[in-house]
């Protein structure tokens, strides 16, 4: 920066409006990245099936998108939307009840996006599998209403553990 006393005015400022928003409605800081803090920050639940998802099979999925989900502008991070798909495609691999008899490995994972994700908004959450390949799913987070916010294309495989 051309300006660091600006930048250092500006970080400060930002961590304040931070603070009091934090204190205002009573929110928590998310401190420990854990794998279960992760994921009840994700809050990804299983929709029942429509008739054209099941048809291509497709999983849907809904999450709601809160405070710890968000950029300093106040819409969905990056970071948390590639998050999101990663764990809208590990949930698709492993059926009910089998998250721990099955590991799964994302080795390739490309996303765009769209459109900013809204705060304080559920989230449909959808992972098709593409047909030219049994380990490469499109996933994409999408308005109730269906508007696009973010899609990917990512590659996993999953591992039987014994």
């Amino acid at each position: 920066s051309r300006y660091p006393w600006l930048a250092q005015w500006m970080h400060k400022r930002h961590m304040g409006m931070l603070e009091h928003v934090i204190n205002k409605y009573n929110l928590k800081k998310v401190a420990d990245l854990s794998k279960d803090s992760m994921e009840k920050v994700l809050d990804l639940r299983r929709k029942r099936q429509d008739s054209e998802a099941s048809e291509h099979g497709a999983s849907r999925f809904e999450s709601f998108v809160y405070y710890p989900m968000l950029n300093p502008l106040g819409a969905g991070h990056g970071a948390s939307s590639a998050a999101l798909l990663a764990a809208a495609v590990r949930a698709h691999l492993c059926p009910d009840g089998s998250e721990d008899k099955i590991r799964v490995e994302i080795t390739e994972m490309s996303v765009s996006y769209l459109d900013p994700v809204p705060d304080r908004q559920a989230a449909d959450v959808i992972v098709t599998p593409l047909s030219d390949s049994s380990t490469t799913y499109l996933a994409e987070i999408r308005s109730k209403q269906g508007h696009l916010y973010v899609r990917g294309r990512v590659t996993a495989i999953a591992h039987q553990d014994s």
